[in-house]
């Protein structure tokens, strides 16, 4: 039996080597059934135990498609939106992100609105525009 790996679901090279960085060996069960879709540019629900890749599922493939496209160094479009029900969730995800991006100064860009105690709050991020866009449902501006 083949063994699956993030390159023979569709990520590429630069991504493969982040993860190998990052220690992530081979893709989980719901990362094996998410990223095809996702790279395909489906919408994608999935539920999985904590601590199986939920994350990268959606976060790697979201990656792939922007970083795979040309006009993306052009563009100050938000190319992703998602939703995570707490600020906290919302925080996690921006930095899985920004760990996975994180890699051979890609020319992306990833942006994360949060809450904190003291209000809205606008966490700088080391690029200039944003290509993805992190927050709570009703506080998405």
């Amino acid at each position: 039996m083949n063994k699956i790996t993030f390159d023979s679901l569709g990520i590429g090279a630069p991504l493969c080597r982040a993860l190998d960085e990052i220690g992530y060996e081979q893709p989980t069960p719901i990362q094996t059934q998410a990223i095809p879709h996702v790279l395909a540019g489906k919408d994608l629900l999935g539920c999985a135990q904590t601590g199986t890749g939920k994350t990268a599922a959606f976060a790697l493939p979201i990656l792939q498609n922007i970083m795979s496209k040309n006009e993306r160094r052009n563009s100050k479009a938000i190319r992703a939106l998602i939703l995570a029900p707490t600020r906290e969730l919302a925080a996690q995800i921006g930095a899985s992100f920004e760990k996975y991006a994180d890699r051979d100064n890609w020319q992306m860009s990833v942006g994360e609105a949060i809450f904190s105690a003291d209000g809205y709050e606008q966490k700088p991020w080391r690029f200039a525009e944003e290509a993805l866009k992190i927050n709570q449902p009703g506080e998405v501006k």
